[in-house]
């Protein structure tokens, strides 16, 4: 899959106004799903965009390498989650600073 520059998400946090709170879910999530769907990148959101395998056999080789596709589809969830926990008031952050994906933390 091809995903949006990171340099499109590294800024992003500068466009989040409403931090999510106890009370305002519904406002948060109207500011964040129209740009990640604008980014093409809901597929993270809702688990459609699984990360591919960590390795794959190149030639028929034995020893399997690292994927290109999986880096870089951890390179855009890690700024996902970035923009993700940078939308959370202090908080909600101690429940999901044991989650590793930004679709857990979605969730």
């Amino acid at each position: 899959p091809t995903f949006p520059s990171s340099s499109s998400l590294s800024h992003a946090h500068h466009f989040l106004f409403i931090y999510l709170n106890d009370k305002n879910y519904l406002l948060w999530r109207t500011q964040l799903v129209p740009f990640l769907r604008g980014q093409k990148l809901l597929g993270f959101v809702d688990g459609s965009n699984p990360c591919p395998p960590l390795t794959i056999l190149v030639d028929d080789h034995t020893n399997p390498e690292p994927n290109p596709a999986a880096t870089l589809w951890q390179d855009q969830d890690q700024l996902l989650f970035s923009l993700l926990i940078s939308s959370l008031i202090e908080f909600i952050i101690p429940t999901v600073v044991r989650l590793p994906t930004f679709h857990e933390v979605w969730r």
